[in-house]
C-alpha cells in the first residue's frame, strides 16, 4: 500500500484522545486536521467500521502511544471531508451514511464538497496569525465550514434520491 498518501493517526493516551488526518508528501508530513476528545474515538470507530464493512484495505502500525492507519488516497480524501463535516457536529454518529456514500463515491456532485477543502486551506492561511501552525486547517475555519458541508451533502442526497425514484 505504498500509494497511500493519507494516514489516520489516533493517540488514545493523551489527556483527551486525539485523531488527526496526516497528509504524506515528499516535501513534508503535516496534519490536515486534529479532533480531540470523545468525538475523536467515535470518528475513528465510524471510519474503521465503514472501511471494514466495504472490505477496504488499510495498514495499521501500532506503538505505545499511537495507532497509525494508512489509507488509500480516495478513502483518505473522503475521510478528510467526513472529518470536516462532523467537526462541529454534536453527534457525529448521525452522519455515518454520508461517510459511506463519500467512500463509495456515491454522493452526486461531490466535487462541490472538495471545493470546501480548498476554501478551508486558503482561509486557514489567511486567517492564521501564527506563521507555523500545527495543522494545515485552522479549527476556527473548519468549525464555520462544517455545517455548510453537511447541509450541502444532505441536500444533494435528497435531490438525487427523489430524481432516481
Amino acid at each position: 500500500m505504498n500509494k497511500s498518501i493519507y494516514s489516520l493517526v489516533y493517540r488514545p493516551l493523551r489527556k483527551k484522545p486525539e485523531i488527526s488526518l496526516r497528509i504524506l508528501s515528499e516535501a513534508t508530513t503535516r496534519d490536515f486536521l486534529v479532533i480531540r476528545g470523545n468525538k475523536a474515538t467515535r470518528i475513528l470507530k465510524t471510519i474503521l467500521t465503514v472501511l471494514d464493512a466495504y472490505a477496504i484495505k488499510y495498514n495499521v502500525t501500532m506503538s505505545t502511544n499511537e495507532e497509525i492507519y494508512e489509507l488509500p488516497a480516495d478513502v483518505g480524501h473522503a475521510s478528510l471531508m467526513f472529518m470536516m463535516m462532523v467537526y462541529s457536529a454534536k453527534e457525529p454518529d448521525r452522519y455515518v451514511s454520508l461517510f459511506e456514500k463519500l467512500s463509495a463515491g456515491k454522493i452526486p456532485l461531490s466535487i462541490h464538497l472538495k471545493v470546501f477543502v480548498d476554501i478551508a486551506v486558503e482561509l486557514s492561511e489567511v486567517a492564521s496569525h501564527v506563521k507555523k501552525r500545527r495543522t494545515i486547517l485552522s479549527g476556527r475555519v473548519v468549525r464555520s465550514i462544517s455545517p455548510i458541508m453537511r447541509d450541502l451533502a444532505q441536500e444533494e442526497l435528497k435531490a438525487f434520491s427523489t430524481t432516481v425514484s
